[in-house]
């Protein structure tokens, strides 16, 4: 079967994984997820870092950017802008609008984050395996993204524990992961 094949399959299953976490569960989950992350040193350390806005049945990350506010760091949510996100600086009080993608962003004129200053990034996925790999949505977004980062940007991976998987079919674009964190715990993935 080739690879995109796969994805697709693969995709499908994991969506109906999520989806099929009640409220309640992903809540729960957003919460756990969230303390792994800001316990650990790589987090602790980091001044710059870029996050997500949760979409549908996205991990959450209220908890960690609340974390991230309230210790001073620098926090860049992604904004797509044609093919490519582009991150820009918010605040606590920035407000967001649903991009045409239906995805919670900033207004284009906050200021834009320079890649060179980001120390890590907290990316979403449907799945990922504990070698770094990550299946995303499908539109390349983040694969684009992550391929423009500075080797030094510590790139976590972070979502439900369904989203756990064997492998993560790849191809040459596609990008990988220094970590991964669910409510379960956080997986080194020696990259």
């Amino acid at each position: 079967m080739e690879t995109r094949e796969l994805k697709a399959r693969l995709r499908a299953d994991l969506r109906a994984g999520r989806r099929g976490l009640t409220p309640a569960q992903r809540a729960s989950a957003a919460e756990q997820a969230g303390a792994v992350l800001v316990r650990n040193d790589t987090w602790r350390a980091a001044r710059v870092v870029a996050l997500y806005q949760a979409c549908g049945p996205e991990l959450d990350l209220a908890v960690v950017r609340a974390d991230a506010h309230a210790a001073g760091k620098v926090v860049a949510l992604p904004r797509v802008e044609g093919e490519r996100l582009v991150l820009h600086r918010v605040s606590a009080e920035t407000p967001l609008r649903r991009s045409a993608l239906g995805v919670p962003e900033p207004p284009a004129d906050t200021p834009r984050v320079d890649l060179a200053s980001l120390d890590l990034i907290i990316v979403p996925g449907l799945g990922f395996d504990r070698r770094g790999g990550r299946l995303g949505q499908g539109g390349g977004y983040y694969d684009r993204l992550l391929a423009t980062l500075p080797a030094a940007v510590r790139r976590i991976g972070i979502g439900y524990d369904v989203q756990w998987v064997e492998a993560v079919p790849r191809e040459a674009h596609d990008g990988e992961l220094h970590a991964i964190v669910t409510p379960a715990g956080w997986v080194d993935c020696g990259i």
